[in-house]
């Protein structure tokens, strides 16, 4: 009896361990993805980067069209989770599709449009144009700003948008929370930035910061949306507002 108890005992650590590893693999997989997706430069901006069309209404099905990339995004953020929770089989079920997707995505851009730059100089001609974001549209939707890439004036990247912190009674953006790992759905430092001290591309294809990598390593992590006093929230503000005033 106690026999046939290690041995199931054995057994089951040994899928434990098997179903774990097929899990990292997955998240390995996905970096690679999204490796491959920041190198192309994701199509490179342009109007099939905005929500389809420019418009708010719903499609047929109910539900409104997101930019491309963002779709891209919420798959890989979806597959992340799924492989944490060792679910490897979704998780590569999930990233097949968001491989597909990109693939056919590229292939049309190809076909439609053929690049005349390079990404690096895309992506510098895009960080020259940005401009303050108060002197931009007024307003963003999360879906515009979230997995957009953060990058300084010299086009090095500081990260990518994870969320997005509005004012309750205005519903104005006030902080965008920067991902520093630079790969949405993986990052372990989370950094609170003002919004008004971003510039903005044209088409919300890439945000641009002027501060440095050491400024947001020692940055306020995190913000806590949920604080449960009135006073609380205003000393998380106070205390964000304080260092990015100095830096």
């Amino acid at each position: 009896m106690r026999r046939m108890f290690w041995a199931s005992l054995l057994a089951a650590l040994g899928l434990v361990a098997a179903t774990a590893g097929a899990a990292a693999d997955c998240l390995s997989d996905v970096r690679g993805f999204d490796q491959e997706l920041a190198d192309s430069g994701y199509w490179m901006g342009g109007s099939e980067n905005g929500v389809a069309g420019g418009n708010d209404a719903p499609n047929s099905d109910g539900f409104r069209s997101l930019r491309p990339s963002h779709e891209l995004r919420m798959l890989v953020a979806s597959a992340v989770i799924l492989a944490r929770q060792h679910h490897d089989k979704r998780c590569a079920d999930v990233l097949a599709s968001a491989r597909e997707i990109y693939h056919q995505k590229s292939k049309d851009k190809v076909n439609n449009r053929p690049p005349v730059v390079t990404v690096e100089d895309w992506r510098r001609a895009e960080v020259a144009s940005a401009v303050a974001v108060t002197d931009n549209y007024p307003f963003y939707r999360s879906d515009e700003l979230i997995g957009t890439e953060v990058r300084d004036p010299r086009c090095a990247l500081l990260g990518t948008v994870a969320d997005v912190i509005q004012v309750r009674r205005t519903g104005k953006i006030a902080y965008l929370i920067i991902d520093r790992s630079g790969v949405y759905g993986f990052g372990d430092k989370r950094v609170a930035v003002p919004w008004a001290d971003f510039r903005i591309t044209a088409t919300a294809s890439l945000l641009v910061l002027d501060t440095t990598q050491s400024a947001l390593d020692n940055a306020p992590t995190g913000y806590n949306r949920y604080s449960k006093t009135e006073a609380a929230a205003d000393l998380q503000t106070q205390k964000i507002d304080a260092y990015w005033t100095a830096h």
